[in-house]
């Protein structure tokens, strides 16, 4: 099985060096965060067993969130039902998502270190 998307957090934006600002006071560099944007898209899942696909869709949890995110498929009523015979069956999705989160040592790491885990 494989599922395609944005796999990969990309870079959307972020906010300002506080070096820029260091003319201001102490109070607004302290208040100053450091944000990244994240986006994560789901387009397709691949290579699914037919007869475990009447009724498919993903959810994964994104970095702190308290409940998962779940993206239903993308449903076409010029679409067939899978038929039983075929071996590999593919469902699309139109999921994109965008998180805004702020920096931290722990962010990085897990952005560096670990995976998103999306369940099928």
């Amino acid at each position: 099985m494989r599922v395609c998307g944005g796999g990969a957090l990309e870079r959307a934006g972020g906010s300002d060096d506080s070096s820029e600002h260091s003319s201001g006071s102490s109070e607004q560099t302290e208040h100053l965060t450091r944000k990244l944007t994240c986006r994560v898209c789901i387009r397709e899942a691949t290579g699914l067993p037919a007869r475990l696909s009447n009724f498919v869709f993903c959810q994964y949890s994104f970095w702190e969130q308290a409940e998962p995110t779940v993206a239903p498929p993308l449903v076409s009523p010029d679409t067939p039902p899978p038929s039983p015979d075929d071996a590999n069956y593919t469902v699309r999705f139109h999921h994109c998502r965008d998180y805004v989160v702020s920096v931290s040592e722990e962010l990085v790491e897990y952005i560096s270190e670990g995976c998103l885990a999306i369940e099928v």
